[in-house]
């Protein structure tokens, strides 16, 4: 076995030609779309499993299912233990979303100013750049576990 060659730790940059950076561009933007896709999907899927979970002593007669002789205290409560894991899943699957966009971002950086798009912080200040993902992941956590307090009270 050869020994491995020493690797150069002094930080230099390679620069790209546009035609390269806009071919990596497009290779992101495949990765961006599918973790954007794979998100979403997964987080509402998540979110109702849960939901359903909660309610579901309240909507047996509805959709004509017999339990079995369980407390019915105990669905909210194993509603809300599935809404810690829905949190943290979402928020994993949130961080990969945005680890993409940055680096889709840092990209376009890359290129010659006038290819640049127009950023948003340009724009209107900061304002705009809160992660939608995990705002909207972190509403649907407080809404199920209040729903899950509330039913537990119930």
């Amino acid at each position: 076995m050869s020994p491995s060659p020493e690797r150069n730790h002094t930080k230099t940059e390679e620069v790209l030609s546009p035609e390269t950076v806009i071919q990596l561009l497009d290779v992101y933007l495949t990765e961006w779309t599918y973790r954007d896709t794979s998100l979403w999907a997964h987080v509402y899927r998540y979110f109702y499993v849960t939901l359903i979970v909660m309610v579901l002593p309240n909507i047996t007669s509805y959709l004509n299912i017999h339990l079995p002789p369980v407390a019915p205290r105990v669905f909210p409560g194993l509603g809300m233990v599935m809404t810690f894991f829905f949190f943290y899943i979402s928020l994993g699957y949130a961080k990969r979303l945005e680890a993409i966009g940055n680096t889709y971002s840092n990209l376009i950086d890359t290129l010659p100013k006038q290819y640049r798009r127009v950023k948003i912080e340009d724009i209107n200040g900061k304002v705009f750049q809160l992660r939608l993902s995990k705002l909207i992941i972190i509403i649907m956590t407080i809404a199920l576990l209040i729903i899950g307090i509330i039913m537990l009270q119930a």
